[in-house]
């Protein structure tokens, strides 16, 4: 193209086309349905796609496995429902694992450190825990 205002507005068109992908919505999709609870088979199936494909897009547009998402949005119930005198083993079965070794493994993953030592350790009444993953 010899016209340079038709080529900038060619490119511009372009590179706002890759900006705004049509993507994102499914993206917004298969996130909704995670936290709610959903297995990534199930999610995959109600929207006509592969697991494969799924992981691959999630992994793509978010940065993180959607597994790793699932495990982290977990982590940030359990931190966000603790109440001062609750035990774990209500804390892990409130939110979906399966026993407290199971939950203390979990957290150990994303933290580095067992649950008491976390709570021990952080100020639970500041809006901060998103800090820690």
């Amino acid at each position: 193209m010899n016209n340079k205002d038709e080529q900038a507005n060619i490119l511009e068109n372009y590179l706002i086309s890759k900006l705004f992908s049509p993507k994102l919505e499914m993206i917004q999709d298969i996130l909704q349905k995670a936290e709610e609870g959903w297995k990534l088979n199930d999610i995959a199936e109600s929207m006509g796609i592969s697991r494969q494909y799924l992981h691959r897009t999630f992994l793509k547009y978010m940065g993180k496995s959607p597994s790793l998402y699932k495990r982290i949005h977990r982590f940030r119930q359990v931190t966000s429902s603790l109440q001062t005198n609750e035990k774990f083993i209500s804390l892990s079965h409130e939110n979906s694992f399966f026993d407290q070794p199971h939950f203390n493994r979990e957290f150990k993953a994303l933290t580095g450190v067992v649950p008491t030592i976390f709570f021990k350790n952080i100020n639970d009444s500041k809006d901060m825990l998103w800090l820690f993953v």
